[in-house]
């Protein structure tokens, strides 16, 4: 088998398991003769990457360092027509490349002496196709440009067929929620709102809504709050674990709960942009209600607004969320919690957090399964 065929069969296989992409990127690149072959989103200003775990030292790195300022490549791949594979020696001089800082102090570090690749376009995405390749491999000639365009067709529609069955889970979950009549709201890296369940759209007022395709909250705190989920991870992998969000709105009317979910992993999910899936409840639905708040006082023989104290402290809340959602001062939310400790006979939030656990209704099953929302067709 040629180097080309195995690299093509590589790919190939990678369709029918695309969590494996970055690996099989890296795979096929060994067998053309490379040492990295990944995935860079052509925005270099807001990065994203899909490689191999070796791959992403050196793209964080870069990414981190600040070194797309100095980078010779960065505006030559934006202005190339999709499809044109090109090579460090299609870009500038070798001695001039070689007299640059990144060349010296970057690529240098990583054993790094020469790039090639293509643009492709995804959706309404636009990515680049990147291999590197060490000194000892020899430099990019015209052999190895065929060999590049022999194997796009192939890298192109496997990166294709990723972000539709990538697509077609985020409908798939999406579809289940809504018939669940759950609340949940689906964000793009950058925020967007792409999808809301019907549930969530109910949900929408005067106090929280999406506005110029973001979401919006009247509450200076549940606004900033809702920023922080415009940020994107930057490499591909998923956001930080789920940390509730306390949308606040006036009384007498309780705050909503907005839980982040990853909805990136490895792979399909930066290919799509889809970055966060939010859960929203509102606060009555779990503290005052149901299983939960009988067993509290039952068990424990709390009082009803003790009972919601340990339910907000179950849901992440901070004290100060607590005052807020409750319209008291922060002495009576701290004078309320010692007595919900020495009732549960605990010292600190998570043991509460265990309690409630345990009194909560086991769940039908996992509507998020890491690092993906549905399960593979």
């Amino acid at each position: 088998m040629t180097h080309i065929a195995l690299a093509q069969e590589i790919l190939e296989e990678a369709v029918f398991e695309p969590e494996s992409l970055p690996d099989a990127f890296a795979k096929a690149g060994r067998a053309l003769g490379f040492d990295h072959f990944c995935l860079v989103h052509a925005n270099l200003e807001a990065p994203t990457f899909i490689g191999s775990d070796s791959a992403l030292v050196f793209l964080n790195e870069y990414a981190k360092d600040g070194w797309l300022a100095a980078d010779y490549r960065a505006d030559f791949v934006n202005r190339v027509p999709d499809g044109t594979v090109f090579s460090d020696e299609t870009m500038t001089d070798a001695e001039g490349r070689k007299a640059t800082a990144i060349y010296n102090d970057f690529f240098l570090k990583h054993g790094i002496e020469s790039f090639a690749g293509w643009r492709h376009s995804i959706s309404d995405q636009t990515w680049i196709f990147s291999l590197a390749r060490s000194a000892d491999k020899g430099p990019i000639g015209e052999v190895e440009m065929e060999t590049l365009r022999q194997i796009r067709s192939v890298a192109n529609r496997t990166a294709r067929l990723a972000y539709a069955l990538r697509e077609a889970r985020l409908d798939g979950a999406l579809e289940g929620l809504a018939l669940k009549g759950s609340a949940a709201i689906l964000l793009s890296v950058t925020g967007r709102v792409m999808a809301a369940t019907p549930a969530a759209e109910t949900l929408f007022d005067a106090e929280f809504n999406v506005r110029q395709n973001m979401l919006w909250a009247n509450h200076p705190n549940s606004r900033a709050a809702l920023a922080t989920l415009a940020t994107p991870s930057g490499n591909g992998g998923p956001p930080p674990g789920p940390s509730p969000i306390v949308i606040h709105r006036r009384s007498p009317r309780r705050p909503l709960l907005a839980t982040p979910h990853p909805a990136r992993g490895m792979a399909l999910d930066a290919l799509t942009g889809a970055h966060t899936l939010l859960i929203v409840t509102s606060v009555d639905d779990d503290v005052h209600t149901g299983p939960v708040a009988t067993g509290l006082r039952l068990l424990f023989n709390l009082s009803p607004a003790e009972t919601e104290i340990a339910g907000l402290l179950a849901n992440g809340l901070t004290l100060q969320d607590i005052a807020d959602a409750r319209g008291v001062g922060r002495e009576t939310v701290r004078a309320q919690i010692k007595r919900v400790f020495d009732k549960l006979d605990v010292r600190r939030q998570a043991e509460v957090v265990r309690v409630v656990e345990r009194l909560r209704e086991p769940p039908a099953g996992p509507l998020i399964k890491a690092p993906y929302l549905s399960a593979p067709p």
